[in-house]
Order: structure tokens, then C-alpha cells, then sequence
């Protein structure tokens, strides 16, 4: 097959990204020609394996202006010689009613606005109106990253979306689970003691630009419980700045960010538990990424996280955030305990395989051809 990929961007850090970048090569290992077309890249992810082909698009901050300035390159994907698309992106959704191939439309999902100011709530109530009312019904099939967000659809919709979960053994598959010397070099870097344990956030840092990540609330938890328990740190990995450094070191948080991917596998294994805040989540990569190196989990209880989660064998769900802290307590407080959740984290985290991904896209897109 002749498989093309459409989509806003392939950056570091940002997760659709990598699911592309994987499951694409996936696809491109098993014989299939895939290109995949994107409106901007820093070209951290080196296709090798597939072509990747820039269709530089401006965005605007007003996103129907944005949806609009995508059109100018709908004849140029017309007129490439593919197969089948992956449509997986706004504002490239707005392309399903037009594109001569058939098209599969991906659902990522539309976050939470809670704590926006009015102007991105408005956006994202456009996006999520235009997508899943007009633009989907084009598609000839979609898939959903998660079943939290296929029920999230309008019925008919929902009807011809097939959930594929992401695979989450890239770390894993680059590095090998055991990096001991890593792990125990980083730990001194940080100033983590042997006997210290080590909690770890991965995602967005800034408490401002994604609220429903809940990076503030995190951060006040873990001072509550610093308080209770001093061998407790927390080691926050993501996107940030200056900005973002000095509210978390004020804190008491020790803070990477901008973490390079080669060293996130040093990262998994130095931590003992896995921590976050997350009010909202259509898959939340972080956390299976963990479990993949046999770590323990606590998150609450939202979206697809019981999806991705055996809640009370490899970690915990909690209510609210005191019950998150309930469970932290516990974890720290009951090393059996955590080396049950450890091995447990390890056995549930083989349902999430990068080559189970790539097998049930390479049938969806087989049957729709």
C-alpha cells in the first residue's frame, strides 16, 4: 500500500508526533511506501524507513481562519499517488470531504478547557464541533487511541471508529528495561539518595498553558507530603523554560526540561514510582511508558487512564487528589507492596506493543481498501 500520513506537525515532545513517527515506520518495515506529510518539523525524528514532506501551513489564532488557510494544499495531496490516507490533525480534518484517496481519520481527542481563558475555549469548541459533526462523517472508517473517546462520539460516528491502542515500548525497545548505571548516575546528579524514594512527572511543566494537566495541584500535593515523609522527591521531565524551573525548584521539585529522548530510558529507571495530576487524558503515554519499566503508578481516576491502568495491581486510581496522596503514602511505606505493583506494571504494559499498533492498522487499512 501507498500510505500517506497527514498531520500539523512532527516535533519532540509532543506525543501524536511520536505515534506517528512509530507507527509509520511500522508500516514502512513491513513493505508498504509511506510518506508522511506535515505542516512543520525539527527533524528530531529521522524517518529513515519513510519520506517526510513539508506542507508549511500558517496557523492563526482564530482556528476557522486557521482550518481555512490548510485548503492551499489539498490539489497538491491530490495529486500525489497514495492509496489511502491517515488523516490525524487539525486543521487537516477539514481535507476529509475532498481528498480523492480514501481517508481514516484518527482521534486524539480534544482536551479539557477547563482553566482557558475564553478565547481557547472558543477554538476548541469549534474543533470539536466541526470535527466530530461534519469532518468524521466523511471518513471512510476512523480509529480512537482509547474507548474513552470513541464513547465520546456521536453515535454514528462512534459506530465505524475502531479503538487501537498505542504502543508504549519505544523506550524500552531503544535502550533495554535494565540501565542501571544510568539510572544510578542520574540519581546522584539529581542529589536523590540511595534510600530516598524517587516520584516521577512527565508532560507538560507550566501550570498556566495546560491547566487540566495539573502541574499546580501536583506540586502542592508533593509539599504536603514532603512534610510527611522526607525520603519523598519529585522529579518533573517535560517541556519548560526559566519560567517554569524557578516556580518548581522553589518548591522543592527537581526539575529536567527539554530532556533529550535518549536519556527519558535512564529517566523511567531511575524513578520508583510514577506520579501525575492529569484531570484529563485520551490515552496518557507517560504513564504506560512507566509501567514498561516495571514501575508503580498513581493517577486519578479520569478518562482512559482505567484503560491503560490495572488499577490495584500495578497502581493506583484514586478519587481526588488526597486519595492520590493516600496512595503515594502507602507505596512509599510498603516495600513489598511496591515490588508487587512493579512486577505487575511489567506484565500489563506487554498488551502495549508498538507491533500489536502497527498490525491493527495495517488490517483496518487492508479492509478499507
Amino acid at each position: 500500500m501507498k500510505i500517506g500520513f497527514i498531520t500539523e506537525r512532527m516535533l519532540r515532545g509532543f506525543g501524536v508526533d511520536l505515534v506517528i513517527d512509530q507507527v509509520a515506520g511500522g508500516l514502512a518495515a513491513r513493505g508498504h511506501e509511506v510518506t508522511v506529510f506535515a505542516s512543520v518539523s525539527d527533524e528530531s525524528f529521522q524517518p529513515g524507513r519513510y519520506e517526510l514532506k513539508l506542507i508549511p501551513t500558517p496557523a492563526y489564532a482564530f482556528f476557522p481562519r486557521y482550518d481555512l488557510s490548510a485548503q492551499r494544499h489539498l490539489k497538491y495531496l491530490n495529486g500525489e499517488d497514495i492509496d489511502i490516507w491517515l488523516v490525524q490533525t487539525f486543521p487537516y480534518f477539514s481535507y476529509l470531504p475532498r481528498l480523492k484517496a480514501p481517508a481514516v481519520a484518527v482521534v486524539y481527542g480534544v482536551s479539557s478547557t477547563a482553566g482557558f481563558p475564553a478565547r481557547i475555549r472558543t477554538n476548541f469548541a469549534y474543533v470539536n464541533f466541526m470535527q466530530n459533526q461534519i469532518y468524521f462523517r466523511f471518513a471512510r472508517r476512523l480509529t480512537s487511541i482509547s474507548s474513552f473517546l470513541r464513547d465520546g462520539l456521536p453515535r454514528g460516528i462512534a459506530r465505524k471508529t475502531e479503538v487501537i491502542h498505542l504502543g508504549a515500548d519505544h523506550y524500552v525497545n531503544a535502550a533495554g528495561r535494565d540501565t542501571p548505571a544510568e539510572a544510578v548516575a542520574l540519581r546522584r546528579e539529581l542529589g536523590v539518595d540511595d534510600d530516598d524514594l524517587l516520584l516521577l512527572y512527565v508532560g507538560r511543566l507550566s501550570a498556566a498553558d495546560q491547566p487540566y494537566k495539573g502541574t499546580a495541584e501536583l506540586v502542592e500535593l508533593y509539599s504536603r507530603l514532603h512534610r510527611q515523609n522526607k525520603r519523598l522527591r519529585l522529579l518533573m521531565v517535560g517541556f519548560g523554560g526559566p519560567r517554569e524551573r524557578e516556580w518548581l525548584t522553589a518548591n522543592g521539585v527537581l526539575v529536567l526540561e527539554n530532556a533529550p529522548a535518549e536519556q527519558m530510558p535512564a529517566i523511567f529507571s531511575a524513578c520508583d514510582l510514577y506520579l501525575t495530576g492529569s484531570r484529563w487524558e485520551g490515552f496518557d503515554l507517560p504513564l504506560v511508558e512507566a509501567q514498561s519499566f516495571g514501575k508503580p503508578v498513581v493517577a486519578l481516576d479520569i478518562g482512559a487512564h482505567p484503560e491503560v491502568v490495572a488499577a490495584g495491581r500495578s497502581g493506583f486510581l484514586a478519587s481526588g487528589m488526597d486519595e492520590l496522596g493516600d496512595a503515594v503514602l502507602r507505596l512509599a511505606g510498603d516495600e513489598q507492596l511496591r515490588a508487587d505493583m512493579s512486577q505487575a506494571a511489567l506484565e500489563h504494559a506487554g498488551g502495549f506493543l508498538w507491533e500489536n499498533t502497527v498490525t491493527a492498522y495495517e488490517r483496518l487499512l487492508k479492509e478499507v481498501l
